[in-house]
């Protein structure tokens, strides 16, 4: 299952990790920012700010949700 969450920085996309199908991947802007044994575990990281993307991790203006409900499911 991928997910997508679009922000005023760019585009959180989460997607399954293609060497591991079980893990997913933190994508923004065609870069990887992390491996995550869950969708909701990187979802938690964009909401906490701690993704590695320092335009995100810096901006204390983002209000991203950690509630995979609210990211928009992708067809994969």
């Amino acid at each position: 299952m991928s997910y997508q969450y679009k922000t005023p920085l760019g585009t959180f996309v989460i997607r399954p990790q293609r060497t591991d199908p079980s893990r997913v991947e933190l994508w923004v802007g065609g870069e990887c920012y992390g491996s995550y044994a869950s969708a909701l575990m990187a979802a938690s990281d964009v909401y906490a700010h701690a993704t590695g993307f320092s335009a995100c991790d810096l901006a204390t203006h983002l209000r991203a949700s950690e509630d995979l409900g609210d990211w928009e499911r992708l067809r994969s």
